[in-house]
């Protein structure tokens, strides 16, 4: 799943994407605190930049696992264990009582992610169990041309 999830990014070309909104953005907000000329105006308008990217980014994120969702049901038959990989964080935070606010993260965990997994999965059909295999390493070494 996580693979699946990284590819989904280049696949949907998010990298880019993001760099490209990061520098529009960032050279809009310049020009908005520099017109301003007070320095705490300038904070606020950067802080409102930033957050706006994290709502982009979290978007990609949403696209990414949906789409890295389908390829494990394609390849596999089956999302069993793709959720694991957030209980798994979310553990880690339960025991570390480190929780960042989603609307600062640009990585959502949270419940809502897990559920948005069983309700893909049940919209499209896809089986919640079944085996677990490896990823085969013609697959992860790949000399694609």
């Amino acid at each position: 799943m996580v693979v699946a999830h990284e590819m989904a990014h280049i696949k949907h070309r998010h990298p880019v994407i993001a760099l490209g909104r990061g520098v529009v953005i960032g050279l809009f907000l310049a020009g908005l605190a520099g017109f301003s000329g007070d320095q705490l105006v300038g904070q606020i308008v950067n802080n409102t930049g930033m957050l706006t990217l994290l709502k982009f980014n979290r978007d990609q994120e949403r696209v990414a696992d949906r789409t890295a969702l389908a390829a494990v049901a394609g390849y596999y038959g089956h999302i069993a264990g793709a959720d694991d990989l957030f209980k798994s964080l979310q553990d880690l935070e339960a025991r570390y009582g480190m929780q960042i606010p989603e609307f600062l993260s640009t990585h959502p965990l949270g419940e809502e992610r897990i559920e948005n997994i069983y309700e893909l999965a049940s919209a499209k059909g896809w089986q919640l169990t079944g085996k677990s295999t490896p990823i085969p390493a013609e697959v992860l070494y790949c000399q694609c041309e």
